[in-house]
């Protein structure tokens, strides 16, 4: 009866719902009973206060458990999680937000009552309202007075279990709490077991409640959590009421919650227990994936120079790179390796043995890798393809950097992992390579989704945005990149990553026409790495070679060949190539061509012919640099797919469409076309052939080669949706995908492009859907966003833990319904 009528009063009111006071007014009751539409619960406390990342996990696994897969991911914040749903809440809902212990999430409170709207329902419990904080207008607030129980409700409650006398001392005793009232009832009636409050992770025990459970209840309720390996509730039992427990927990709750990505959860049960080296080995991990290591070091310090601790010792070594100490770090790193040989250990030497020689580091990482797969150890697979896909990137094997990240993120959706840091590191890593494979193909639409906005200043939040801003650069939008790395600047307080910074930011500010802001920004970077290790100082040098080379090739000759000894030892080899195309542009600019062709050979192995055009400059300017990369030269460049651009030597960009719809027509027809069919295909039925000629005219004064009778396109020529086609007809299906940046000459009618248009896209769809290929499948779904076909072929393929099978089926029933299917 209480229940029910406050429920009433909830669903009934349109805006926002305020619950306030203690737990035991029965708060939780009520939000747990709203079953009419998924129900996204979190629950906050006083460790999670000012902490987004905490605060994002419990977002994801609330919308995961609402949604029945994830939607984002973990180790990221709440502003993130909350970006994802503002983008499709209109896609996933109507869905009901509760906030629990929102005074220790104030911003995330705010930020949620955003979320109210086209049906979504947002609810937030304060024990205490904080001063700070303003119901909006409209919204329903439920205190104390609201939620207390009545005699008629009390009496309901007990009614044929205590007489009417007892009940009356029961509701006054209870000072007419909900929660207090049932505990009190249940002690009156000696109720076997412990009382639960529901939580958004199902009923938990009111451990410390009164009436308290006996020592003997705890233990029953220990083994029978044990029994059905709910090892999370066993080892939160243990740490409050059976210590001497705790070791026959540990290992399988921590596992089972790194591998869920509830780190915090981990970090706060952790908290509670004596810190003997595996409870440290535990917290520390958790520590490091958090970004909060720094306190827990003199601890782990402690226990290492009492123990040997080898696993602690490994975690301890990452600490110690991340802080900016890499010999102390190899040294633990390989003492920890060669005390014990586990997954954990043997990664952990490999990964630190890679800064310095990526070659060696290989051996270790499979090592590790067949380790883990033996030991069924899932999280440490995972890890070592990441370690090796990095190491394999820096070895300028970007082909097999892209294999072993794409393998990692297929074996993370199959093993139902939910640590979103580790699959999010995959999937940059991917990007990385495919970046350098110049092979983008909805990579950009991709990140987007998974955007951490508000955590720039975290590892994982700065290698997004980074990754981000380069895939912007090589997809043409040089400006939005800049923004980016601008931003970074600011709040980036390590010296060493201001000079991987400077690199990136430098290359971008070219791009854009800035050498003035290129060249400050490269010698800030100079000064500001003084007196640290060549190794940290390497690519803040090479910056400052990159601006010169532009601005003053003789000096930028000295710069480059400078650094170059620093990116092969150990090799970095991306950024050796972009050292020698830098330097090969300047050795052109002072007349050097034969050194500037040395140059070049000596970097050909670690470049892509998609990849070269990122790690250069400007076109124009690396144009004759390029060129020396050998391979087809062509007199006509024809990039038709998603817009237009023509690479020619005189004619400017844009060219007119018409002109454009006239090459693609010739470039279409090789053999050529007679005046009249020209003039259909391009002009139609009811067009003069006297306007094609004077059209051709036109172009042929640009200085496009063109013969006639019949009219076709001379030299050597290149067109992007020849190239899609021709990758097609040889099932090449991932690299046509990564050519097709959209329809072919976008507002164009002229006949033969309309037709062609369409047969492209139908030709790619098709091959797409027969692939069977999941990320082929996604990325054209995203580019023909109305193609029921093409969704449920992704809704089918998609494993059930992808976060983005949840779009996917949301999109299918949106447009099943648009349809009428």
């Amino acid at each position: 009866m209480w229940l029910s009528h406050r429920l009433e009063t909830l669903r009934q009111h349109p805006g926002p719902i305020i619950l306030e006071g203690d737990p035991e007014w029965g708060a939780a009751y009520l939000i747990a009973a709203l079953t009419e539409r998924p129900l996204v619960w979190l629950e906050l406390n006083a460790r999670d206060a000012k902490d987004p990342v905490v605060q994002g996990n419990k977002l994801a696994e609330a919308v995961a458990r609402a949604v029945g897969s994830p939607l984002f991911g973990y180790a990221l914040p709440y502003s993130y999680g909350l970006s994802v749903l503002q983008q499709h809440l209109e896609l996933l809902g109507p869905l009901t937000f509760a906030l629990s212990g929102a005074e220790y999430g104030v911003g995330l409170a705010r930020s949620l009552l955003g979320l109210h709207r086209s049906g979504s329902r947002v609810i937030l419990h304060f024990s205490h309202l904080p001063p700070g904080f303003h119901p909006p207008a409209g919204s329903l607030r439920l205190g104390p007075e609201q939620l207390a129980l009545t005699h008629e409700e009390a009496a309901a409650l007990g009614a044929g279990r205590v007489s009417r006398d007892r009940l009356e001392t029961l509701l006054t005793t209870s000072g007419r709490a909900y929660e207090r009232f049932l505990l009190l009832l249940d002690a009156e009636r000696a109720l076997p077991g412990p009382r639960t409050r529901p939580s958004p992770r199902g009923p938990r025990p009111l451990l410390g409640e009164e009436p308290a459970t006996t020592e003997e209840q705890a233990q029953a309720l220990f083994n029978a959590l044990a029994r059905q390996r709910r090892w999370i509730e066993a080892l939160e039992l243990a740490s409050v009421r059976l210590p001497h427990l705790v070791p026959q927990a540990l290992e399988p709750a921590a596992q089972t919650m790194w591998a869920r990505g509830t780190l915090d959860l981990l970090h706060q049960l952790l908290r509670r227990l004596p810190p003997d080296p595996r409870v440290l080995r535990w917290r520390l991990a958790a520590a490091l994936e958090q970004e909060q290591e720094a306190e827990l070091l003199p601890q782990v310090e402690a226990t290492l120079r009492q123990e040997e601790a080898p696993e602690l010792r490994a975690l301890y070594a990452l600490a110690l790179y991340y802080r900016g100490d890499l010999e102390a770090s190899l040294h633990q790193a390989r003492r920890a390796a060669e005390a014990a040989a586990t997954p954990l250990t043997l990664h952990h030497w490999g990964r630190l043995r890679g800064v310095l020689d990526p070659a060696q580091a290989l051996h270790t990482l499979k090592e590790a890798l067949r380790l883990a797969e033996l030991q069924q150890d899932h999280y440490h697979t995972i890890l070592c393809t990441l370690s090796l896909a990095q190491t394999f990137n820096a070895l300028g094997r970007y082909e097999e950097a892209a294999d072993w990240a794409e393998w990692g993120l297929n074996l993370y959706q199959h093993e139902g992992l939910g640590h979103g840091g580790l699959r999010l590191h995959l999937l940059l890593e991917w990007a990385a390579s495919r970046t350098l494979l110049g092979q983008t193909a909805g990579l950009g639409e991709r990140l987007k989704q998974e955007n951490p906005s508000g955590s720039a200043g975290s590892r994982l939040g700065v290698l997004f945005r980074s990754t981000l801003a380069d895939l912007y650069l090589s997809e043409g939008q040089p400006e939005q990149a800049e923004r980016i790395y601008a931003e970074l600047a600011q709040i980036t307080h390590r010296r060493e990553d201001y000079a991987a910074l400077a690199n990136l930011w430098v290359r971008v500010l070219l791009e854009c026409g800035r050498e003035e802001e290129a060249l400050q920004v490269a010698q800030r970077a100079l000064r500001l790495t003084e007196g640290l290790p060549p190794f940290f100082r390497r690519r803040a040098q090479l910056a400052y070679g990159m601006a010169l080379s532009l601005r003053d090739p003789t000096q930028g000759v000295e710069a480059l060949q400078a650094v170059l000894p620093a990116l092969c030892e150990p090799l970095l080899a991306p950024r050796l190539a972009q050292a020698g195309l830098y330097l090969a542009r300047a050795q052109l600019a002072l007349g050097q061509t034969a050194a500037a062709k040395a140059t070049v050979e000596s970097i050909r192995s670690f470049l892509t012919p998609g990849g070269a055009g990122y790690l250069a400059g400007p076109r124009e300017a690396f144009r004759p640099t390029l060129t020396l990369l050998g391979g087809e030269r062509f007199d006509l460049e024809l990039d038709f797919l998603g817009g237009v651009r023509v690479t020619h030597a005189r004619l400017a960009n844009p060219c007119r469409l018409r002109y454009a719809e006239l090459m693609a027509v010739l470039a279409l027809h090789p053999a050529g076309l007679n005046l009249e069919a020209l003039t259909l295909a391009v002009y139609g039925e009811t067009a003069s052939p006297q306007t094609a000629k004077a059209d051709l005219s036109r172009l042929r004064r640009e200085g496009v080669a063109i013969e006639s009778k019949p009219y076709r396109l001379a030299g050597r020529l290149r067109a992007d949706f020849l190239e899609v086609e021709e990758l097609l007809q040889q099932g090449q299906i991932r690299k046509a995908l990564g050519l097709y940046r959209g329809p072919l000459l976008p507002g164009s009618e002229a006949p033969a492009v309309v037709q062609q248009r369409e047969a492209l896209e139908e030709s790619l769809r098709q091959a797409v859907l027969a692939s069977g290929d999941p990320e082929a499948v996604w990325v054209l779904a995203e580019q023909f966003a109305q193609d029921l076909e093409l969704w449920e072929r992704a809704l089918e393929l998609l494993p059930h833990s992808d976060p983005r099978r949840v779009l996917a089926k949301a999109r299918v029933e949106r447009l099943r319904r648009d349809w009428g299917v």
